[in-house]
């Protein structure tokens, strides 16, 4: 892991007088937003990655499971999400499968033949060159990983399937047409060498490179939908507690404000005396602008 990437602790700054000093300048001008500026605010930047969300290394309210009761209870489209997590763990498989197959070929009877120099074409027999070569057998499929890609056709990839992916026919085209023979192109078609044997093995399991243009395609959405969920993500009051939050908001400031500043016109107060009405002004519209926002803190004033 990069070091300069690592997360390192924040620095500490001693309290002075100098920095005390600075205050109205700080104040005055603050570091530039980062987010999307809107006239009547500023709205946060949070990096969620969808890889972070995949691999389980948010908690609640942005983890996995949240993200999928998500896709599922608010935009009933969590295919995606399927379809991703299938694609993953079918690529995990695959590749392991390749490994155990690559290495059987590897031992594989060595079969020797000899080979005459071309300078030397009157040599006997016995002193050509003698060399090895493997004879690589074609791959066995894996009647486990057939049927987990089986299984996935039928639920992503065949048409009114339970969780049918929203894209283009055009896309889910080579995948409605069964492969075949075994030099189908991309790896489609992986079959057993033996004719006898080929019957028994239903269904093939292709390459993970074919689902390239899908695995793009239910990455954007997801991606799409993420966004939206962590926008969702950043309040955490439902439409009675907003409306609680502006009726009780709007009374804090009443109360705070109104008696001062009718006693001040009333009793002919000096002017400076009508500041007393900001602290209570203050504090409700803090509180109706954040109910305004989907926001609510863990004090219940009322």
């Amino acid at each position: 892991m990069d070091s300069s990437k690592a997360q390192r602790q924040p620095k500490t700054i001693r309290l002075s007088i100098k920095y005390l000093l600075s205050l109205p300048d700080r104040l005055c001008n603050p570091p530039p937003a980062v987010g999307k500026v809107r006239s009547c605010g500023v709205t946060p930047l949070f990096k969620v990655k969808l890889e972070d969300v995949l691999a389980r290394t948010h908690l609640p309210p942005l983890g996995l499971k949240d993200f999928e009761e998500w896709l599922l209870f608010v935009e009933n489209a969590p295919e995606n999400l399927y379809f991703i997590l299938w694609l993953r763990e079918y690529t995990r498989r695959y590749n392991q499968w390749a490994v155990r197959t690559k290495a059987k070929s590897a031992t594989r009877a060595v079969s020797p033949t000899f080979s005459v120099d071309s300078d030397d074409s009157d040599a006997p027999a016995p002193f050509a060159a003698f060399e090895y070569h493997v004879s690589p057998g074609p791959a066995d499929p894996c009647p486990s990983l057939a049927l987990f890609y089986q299984r996935a056709k039928q639920t992503f990839l065949t048409p009114g399937a339970p969780y049918e992916l929203n894209v283009a026919s055009d896309v889910l085209a080579p995948f409605h047409t069964y492969p075949a023979s075994p030099t189908s192109p991309r790896g489609f078609g992986c079959f057993s060498p033996n004719p006898s044997q080929q019957s028994s093995y239903t269904f093939s399991h292709p390459d993970p490179a074919i689902f390239a243009d899908l695995d793009v395609i239910t990455t954007t959405a997801l991606r799409a939908s993420l966004d939206r969920f962590v926008l969702a993500a950043y309040s955490n009051v439902g439409t009675n507690r907003g409306l609680c939050g502006l009726v009780g908001g709007c009374a804090i400031a009443t109360a705070g404000s109104l008696p001062i500043w009718v006693a001040s016109f009333v009793e002919g107060w000096v002017r400076w005396l009508r500041f007393a009405a900001l602290p209570g002004l203050w504090l409700g519209l803090t509180i109706v602008v954040a109910s305004l926002h989907g926001l609510h803190d863990d004090l219940h004033l009322w």
